[in-house]
């Protein structure tokens, strides 16, 4: 990817501050990045109730070393989506120890701030979270409570159609589950800073 893509790109996740509507986010992930496999996903058209649960299984981190998450392992987004596919409000868990870390759980939890989903429906399911908590939930990781740390969260393989959001529906028939990536977005400071530096080597090369 183009840099001045790149940049733009983590501009706009940056500035995301609001439950928004049902359009697609174009979520990049980025690292550090936890996986998590088995998920069940079921949508109760009649309560707007969406529920993601399933197992926490590694981090990768910036470094592209991988950490195995062992103990609780879990993984859990609960929201409110109603039937025009708009995300009112929900939370993130991740659970498990992370042993050459020092982590233990809960790993990270969140607060729904962004949710979306392709036009065309079907997946991925985007969601993107402001940082509450967690032992992951330090610098260099997942930022700190109190600051603008968000985590953005893909969520694919569900093995339904959600297009119709009056419609209950579940991924029941994918008999592996869904999986899901949930990793840092930058920091607003830290997209400020690489902004600054790619100026000023613009300059040294005129």
């Amino acid at each position: 990817m183009p840099l001045r893509r790149f940049i733009t790109t983590v501009i706009v996740l940056g500035a995301v501050a609001n439950v928004a509507n049902a359009t697609p986010l174009n979520l990049v992930p980025t690292k550090p990045d936890i996986f998590s496999s088995a998920i069940t996903v079921t949508y109760d058209a009649g309560s707007d109730s969406l529920s993601a649960v399933g197992f926490s299984e590694e981090l990768v981190d910036t470094l592209l070393v991988h950490y195995p998450i062992t103990g609780a392992q879990g993984f859990s987004i609960t929201a409110v989506v109603d039937g025009s596919g708009t995300g009112i409000s929900g939370s993130l868990s991740i659970t498990g120890d992370i042993a050459g870390l020092g982590a233990n759980s809960p790993l990270l939890t969140g607060s729904l701030t962004n949710f979306g989903f392709p036009n065309s429906g079907d997946e991925p399911l985007e969601f993107v979270f402001t940082v509450t908590g967690g032992s992951l939930a330090t610098p260099g990781l997942y930022g700190s409570p109190g600051l603008p740390s968000q985590v953005g969260v893909i969520l694919s393989q569900t093995g339904s159609n959600f297009v119709n959001w009056n419609t209950s529906w579940d991924n029941f028939d994918n008999i592996l589950g869904s999986v899901a990536d949930s990793f840092a977005i930058p920091e607003p400071a830290s997209i400020a800073f690489l902004a600054m530096g790619m100026s000023l080597i613009r300059r040294r090369a005129r």
